[in-house]
Protein backbone atom coordinates (compact mmCIF):
# COMPACT_ATOMS: atom_id res chain seq x y z
CA UNK A 1 0.00 0.00 0.00
CA UNK A 2 1.31 3.44 -1.38
CA UNK A 3 0.15 6.42 0.61
CA UNK A 4 0.18 9.79 -0.30
CA UNK A 5 -0.65 12.80 2.73
CA UNK A 6 -1.92 16.10 2.09
CA UNK A 7 -2.25 18.00 5.23
CA UNK A 8 -3.60 21.18 4.25
CA UNK A 9 -7.02 19.35 3.46
CA UNK A 10 -6.65 16.11 5.08
CA UNK A 11 -6.69 14.72 1.22
CA UNK A 12 -4.78 10.92 1.48
CA UNK A 13 -4.34 8.64 -2.22
CA UNK A 14 -3.68 4.68 -1.81
CA UNK A 15 -2.55 2.84 -4.33
CA UNK A 16 -2.48 -0.89 -3.42
CA UNK A 17 0.27 -2.90 -4.74
CA UNK A 18 2.30 -0.14 -5.28
CA UNK A 19 5.49 -1.75 -4.84
CA UNK A 20 4.35 -4.82 -7.22
CA UNK A 21 4.09 -1.89 -9.76
CA UNK A 22 7.14 -0.60 -9.40
CA UNK A 23 8.22 -4.31 -9.22
CA UNK A 24 6.85 -5.37 -12.80
CA UNK A 25 7.52 -1.92 -14.59
CA UNK A 26 11.13 -2.17 -13.67
CA UNK A 27 11.00 -5.84 -15.40
CA UNK A 28 9.09 -4.28 -18.43
CA UNK A 29 12.06 -1.74 -18.52
CA UNK A 30 14.85 -4.44 -18.28
CA UNK A 31 13.26 -6.32 -21.14
CA UNK A 32 12.85 -3.01 -23.12
CA UNK A 33 16.58 -2.42 -22.28
CA UNK A 34 17.61 -5.61 -23.52
CA UNK A 35 16.03 -4.73 -26.84
CA UNK A 36 16.71 -1.90 -27.50
CA UNK A 37 20.54 -2.41 -26.04
CA UNK A 38 21.02 -5.01 -28.44
CA UNK A 39 20.27 -2.74 -31.43
CA UNK A 40 22.22 0.05 -30.08
CA UNK A 41 25.15 -2.74 -29.87
CA UNK A 42 24.66 -3.75 -33.65
CA UNK A 43 26.37 -0.40 -34.52
CA UNK A 44 29.50 -1.47 -33.38
CA UNK A 45 30.41 -4.16 -35.73
CA UNK A 46 31.33 -0.75 -37.52
CA UNK A 47 33.30 0.38 -35.56
CA UNK A 48 37.11 0.92 -36.82
CA UNK A 49 39.97 3.09 -37.39
CA UNK A 50 42.43 3.40 -40.42
CA UNK A 51 45.49 2.93 -39.02
CA UNK A 52 49.03 3.28 -41.26
CA UNK A 53 50.68 -0.10 -41.76
CA UNK A 54 54.65 -0.82 -42.07
CA UNK A 55 54.15 0.44 -45.46
CA UNK A 56 52.98 4.43 -45.37
CA UNK A 57 50.54 4.00 -48.58
CA UNK A 58 48.74 0.76 -46.83
CA UNK A 59 45.75 1.85 -44.42
CA UNK A 60 44.89 -1.15 -41.96
CA UNK A 61 41.46 -1.07 -39.88
CA UNK A 62 41.29 -1.61 -36.34
CA UNK A 63 38.39 -2.58 -34.37
CA UNK A 64 37.58 -0.01 -31.37
CA UNK A 65 34.89 0.27 -28.88
CA UNK A 66 32.38 2.91 -27.94
CA UNK A 67 33.74 3.24 -24.88
CA UNK A 68 37.37 4.34 -25.87
CA UNK A 69 35.14 7.13 -27.54
CA UNK A 70 33.21 7.46 -23.60
CA UNK A 71 35.87 6.92 -21.47
CA UNK A 72 39.16 8.45 -23.19
CA UNK A 73 41.50 7.75 -20.38
CA UNK A 74 44.17 7.24 -22.75
CA UNK A 75 45.19 10.58 -24.40
CA UNK A 76 46.85 9.40 -27.77
CA UNK A 77 44.94 6.84 -28.23
CA UNK A 78 41.55 9.06 -28.33
CA UNK A 79 43.63 10.81 -30.53
CA UNK A 80 44.87 8.24 -32.83
CA UNK A 81 41.38 7.10 -33.25
CA UNK A 82 39.55 10.41 -33.90
CA UNK A 83 42.13 10.90 -36.54
CA UNK A 84 41.94 7.83 -38.32
CA UNK A 85 38.24 8.27 -38.16
CA UNK A 86 36.92 7.62 -41.97
CA UNK A 87 33.68 9.60 -42.91
CA UNK A 88 31.63 6.70 -43.48
CA UNK A 89 32.40 5.67 -39.48
CA UNK A 90 31.70 8.64 -38.04
CA UNK A 91 28.05 8.92 -39.38
CA UNK A 92 27.63 5.06 -38.06
CA UNK A 93 28.76 6.85 -34.82
CA UNK A 94 26.52 9.59 -34.80
CA UNK A 95 23.59 7.39 -35.89
CA UNK A 96 24.66 5.16 -32.77
CA UNK A 97 24.30 8.08 -30.80
CA UNK A 98 21.09 8.66 -31.65
CA UNK A 99 19.73 5.13 -31.07
CA UNK A 100 21.27 5.81 -27.92
CA UNK A 101 17.92 8.12 -27.42
CA UNK A 102 16.06 4.88 -27.38
CA UNK A 103 18.33 3.29 -25.04
CA UNK A 104 18.58 5.67 -22.54
CA UNK A 105 14.85 5.85 -21.03
CA UNK A 106 14.25 1.95 -20.92
CA UNK A 107 17.94 1.84 -19.23
CA UNK A 108 17.63 4.38 -16.37
CA UNK A 109 13.98 4.14 -16.21
CA UNK A 110 14.72 0.28 -14.84
CA UNK A 111 17.25 1.55 -12.42
CA UNK A 112 14.69 3.84 -11.16
CA UNK A 113 11.83 1.65 -10.48
CA UNK A 114 14.26 -0.86 -9.24
CA UNK A 115 15.32 1.57 -6.28
CA UNK A 116 11.48 3.14 -5.53
CA UNK A 117 10.46 -0.17 -5.34
CA UNK A 118 13.10 -1.36 -2.96
CA UNK A 119 12.57 1.89 -1.19
CA UNK A 120 9.18 1.25 -0.89
CA UNK A 121 9.45 -2.51 0.53
CA UNK A 122 12.56 -1.01 2.95
CA UNK A 123 9.95 1.10 4.78
CA UNK A 124 8.24 -1.95 5.75
CA UNK A 125 11.48 -3.62 7.00
CA UNK A 126 12.50 -3.53 10.22
CA UNK A 127 15.00 -0.72 10.70
CA UNK A 128 18.16 -2.43 12.09
CA UNK A 129 21.53 -2.42 11.20
CA UNK A 130 22.11 -2.84 7.96
CA UNK A 131 18.71 -2.63 6.70
CA UNK A 132 18.21 0.90 8.34
CA UNK A 133 21.51 1.84 6.49
CA UNK A 134 20.25 0.69 3.67
CA UNK A 135 16.44 2.43 3.78
CA UNK A 136 18.92 5.90 4.56
CA UNK A 137 21.07 5.42 1.90
CA UNK A 138 17.72 5.00 -0.83
CA UNK A 139 16.26 7.80 0.72
CA UNK A 140 19.16 9.67 0.09
CA UNK A 141 20.23 8.66 -3.64
CA UNK A 142 16.93 7.34 -5.29
CA UNK A 143 17.28 10.26 -7.77
CA UNK A 144 20.80 8.89 -9.06
CA UNK A 145 19.35 7.12 -11.96
CA UNK A 146 17.78 10.80 -13.39
CA UNK A 147 20.42 12.74 -12.95
CA UNK A 148 23.11 9.70 -14.92
CA UNK A 149 20.48 10.19 -17.56
CA UNK A 150 21.22 13.50 -18.33
CA UNK A 151 25.01 13.27 -17.72
CA UNK A 152 24.28 10.67 -20.67
CA UNK A 153 22.74 13.19 -22.95
CA UNK A 154 25.36 15.43 -22.41
CA UNK A 155 27.95 13.10 -23.22
CA UNK A 156 26.58 12.48 -26.40
CA UNK A 157 25.99 16.46 -27.28
CA UNK A 158 29.39 16.49 -26.61
CA UNK A 159 30.69 13.63 -28.52
CA UNK A 160 28.45 14.37 -31.56
CA UNK A 161 29.93 18.36 -31.43
CA UNK A 162 33.31 16.58 -31.14
CA UNK A 163 32.65 13.85 -34.52
CA UNK A 164 30.80 16.85 -36.47
CA UNK A 165 34.12 19.60 -35.48
CA UNK A 166 36.92 16.40 -36.54
CA UNK A 167 34.93 16.01 -40.16
CA UNK A 168 34.64 19.68 -40.70
CA UNK A 169 38.30 20.14 -40.26
CA UNK A 170 39.60 17.19 -41.89
CA UNK A 171 37.87 18.61 -44.97
CA UNK A 172 39.42 22.06 -44.66
CA UNK A 173 42.11 22.40 -47.30
CA UNK A 174 45.77 23.52 -45.98
CA UNK A 175 48.77 24.22 -48.43
CA UNK A 176 51.85 24.68 -47.46
CA UNK A 177 53.42 23.62 -44.26
CA UNK A 178 52.31 26.45 -41.89
CA UNK A 179 48.49 25.91 -42.74
CA UNK A 180 49.22 21.68 -42.21
CA UNK A 181 50.52 22.83 -38.70
CA UNK A 182 47.61 25.19 -37.62
CA UNK A 183 45.41 22.76 -38.61
CA UNK A 184 47.08 19.83 -37.03
CA UNK A 185 47.20 22.43 -33.73
CA UNK A 186 43.64 22.53 -34.01
CA UNK A 187 42.14 19.29 -34.30
CA UNK A 188 44.51 18.41 -31.61
CA UNK A 189 42.61 21.21 -29.54
CA UNK A 190 39.30 20.39 -29.88
CA UNK A 191 40.14 16.47 -29.49
CA UNK A 192 41.56 18.04 -25.89
CA UNK A 193 38.96 20.06 -25.03
CA UNK A 194 35.88 17.71 -25.92
CA UNK A 195 37.86 14.65 -24.55
CA UNK A 196 38.25 16.30 -20.74
CA UNK A 197 34.10 17.47 -20.88
CA UNK A 198 33.76 13.60 -22.17
CA UNK A 199 35.31 12.24 -19.18
CA UNK A 200 33.91 14.23 -16.86
CA UNK A 201 30.62 13.45 -17.56
CA UNK A 202 31.09 9.71 -18.47
CA UNK A 203 32.70 9.15 -15.27
CA UNK A 204 29.91 10.93 -12.96
CA UNK A 205 27.39 9.14 -15.20
CA UNK A 206 28.94 5.52 -14.96
CA UNK A 207 30.05 5.98 -10.87
CA UNK A 208 26.02 6.76 -10.74
CA UNK A 209 25.21 3.93 -12.69
CA UNK A 210 27.43 1.65 -10.45
CA UNK A 211 26.36 2.82 -7.33
CA UNK A 212 22.80 2.53 -8.60
CA UNK A 213 23.62 -1.10 -9.18
CA UNK A 214 25.36 -2.31 -6.22
CA UNK A 215 22.56 -1.01 -4.05
CA UNK A 216 19.59 -2.55 -6.18
CA UNK A 217 21.92 -5.89 -5.88
CA UNK A 218 22.45 -5.67 -2.22
CA UNK A 219 18.60 -4.64 -1.22
CA UNK A 220 17.79 -7.78 -3.07
CA UNK A 221 20.24 -9.73 -1.29
CA UNK A 222 18.98 -8.31 1.84
CA UNK A 223 15.37 -8.77 1.02
CA UNK A 224 16.15 -12.61 0.38
CA UNK A 225 18.57 -13.64 2.71
CA UNK A 226 17.57 -11.41 6.09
Amino acid sequence: MFAIHSENNNLQIYIANFDQILLWAGILFFLATALTGSYLWSFSKNFYYNEVGANKNESLPKKFSILEIQLPFRKTYFEKILQNLSSKTNQIILKSLQADYFFMPFAYGMLLFFLWYFLVKSNNWDLLGIKYLLNRTLNLIWYFPLVAYLLDVFENQFIKKLLIRMEVLKKEKAIGKEEKEEKEAAIKKSIGIFRFRILIVSCLKWLLVFVSTILIVTCLFVQLFF
